[in-house]
């Protein structure tokens, strides 16, 4: 039983994580702090390797 509230867990604190990674930034306070949001890089196969 312990084995399965550890995976259940662990599976919520992961879905949070994910979920918490696509939620869009606070513009708000982008714009008080006077700074503009860096922009995720291009992926291509020379970048990866």
């Amino acid at each position: 039983m312990r084995k399965y509230v550890i995976t259940f867990l662990f599976a919520l604190l992961m879905a949070a994580s994910v979920l918490l990674f696509l939620l869009p930034a606070d513009e708000e306070s982008i714009t008080s702090e006077n700074r503009e949001v860096a922009a995720f890089p291009n992926i291509t196969k020379e970048t990866l390797v």
